[in-house]
């Protein structure tokens, strides 16, 4: 009796250890297929924006050349391996952001030296116009987004006065002028609405735009500190801000302006992507030197993946499941010479989840 108890025993106990195991390795499994690939490819010095041509799968990436060289240029990378296709000059007008218009193979550039735009034609890879403010020659010029359904172009003017340009696409030329408050970066257009997001990050706010009108219809607290890129989920009404001033995101459902939750991310996080596909965010956190990816769904943290000495800007292709960040490099002392930063000036590509 006892030894058949004894047997029983060891039986279930062994069976218990073999479900263990499969539950240990299966756990095992499902992490290494959920851990994001992450290549990295060095390119020109003083990188800034990426941006991405998903009807060709290539990736833009914008450098400002090295100091007291006259050596700015925006890099053409295959989409998939990172490989430098061409690099198109942009010398004379360096650029610093970057948004595509992929109907019109169209690039536009943000020059914030130069206090302008200018717009570069994807075909020949000249650049066809410059745009600016005859008012305002010195404009701080910071993001520059494209509505490609109504081929019109949004550049966000991070001054005290804080304005908005739009820029005509069939003419490359400034149409209006929309005030929008104090120092305003980032933006995003929801595609459900057609209406137009800015952060002013010199107010942590967010203002709502009316493009038929051409004025702010809104403005609504953002909830963290010096808030600066953001994207929307048209699906659900929501915007995600990066704070940078208090290293988390905001999000804030569009129909009501109230904040729905802040999700730590990391120190000075700046840049970030949105993929609707996996619904998952990527947020560069410049200070920390990581990309953090947020599940917009349970709002939980994923993934804390390496990145870089500078973290810079993010753009998800849903199309192909691919995050693109930009890196920068750590600066030298000021007045003195660059410093050797092997992890900087580079572009990351991450693919999964």
């Amino acid at each position: 009796m006892r030894t058949s108890m004894n047997t029983r025993l060891h039986t279930v106990a062994s069976r218990l250890a073999a479900v263990a195991i499969a539950l240990t390795l299966a756990s095992s499994l499902a992490m290494a297929q959920a851990k994001p690939e992450v290549t990295s490819a060095k390119l020109g010095p003083g990188v800034y924006e990426v941006v991405i041509s998903d009807s060709s799968n290539t990736v833009y990436v914008a450098s400002v050349g090295a100091r007291d060289q006259n050596n700015g240029a925006v890099f053409v990378l295959d989409g998939t391996t990172l490989a430098v296709k061409s690099k198109i000059d942009v010398s004379a007008q360096v650029a610093y952001g970057l948004s595509i218009n992929d109907k019109t193979q169209m690039l536009y550039t943000s020059n914030t030296r130069n206090g302008n735009v200018s717009a570069i034609d994807l075909k020949t890879g000249k650049i066809v116009a410059t745009i600016g403010d005859p008012a305002d020659p010195k404009a701080h010029t910071f993001k520059v987004l494209v509505d490609e359904p109504n081929n019109l172009v949004y550049v966000s003017i991070a001054s005290k006065v804080g304005k908005i340009w739009v820029i005509d696409g069939k003419t490359n030329t400034l149409a209006h002028i929309i005030d929008s408050g104090v120092t305003t970066v980032g933006m995003a257009i929801d595609p459900a609405t057609g209406k137009l997001y800015a952060a002013n990050l010199g107010a942590n706010e967010i203002v709502e735009v009316d493009p038929k009108t051409r004025l702010v219809t809104r403005r609504f607290p953002v909830g963290g500190e010096r808030p600066t890129q953001m994207v929307i989920d048209a699906k659900t009404s929501r915007i995600f801000v990066t704070n940078q001033g208090t290293g988390d995101i905001s999000v804030l459902d569009t129909r009501t302006g109230n904040l729905i939750r802040t999700v730590k991310t990391g120190t000075q996080a700046l840049g970030i992507g949105f993929n609707a596909t996996t619904n998952r965010l990527y947020v560069a956190n410049r200070g920390t030197g990581t990309v953090t990816v947020v599940n917009a769904e349970s709002y939980q943290v994923e993934a804390d993946v390496p990145a870089g000495s500078l973290p810079n800007t993010v753009a998800v292709s849903s199309k192909t499941n691919s995050t693109y960040v930009t890196n920068k490099a750590k600066g030298g002392p000021r007045g003195g010479p660059p410093v050797d930063d092997p992890n900087g000036d580079t572009i990351t590509l991450i693919r999964g989840k």
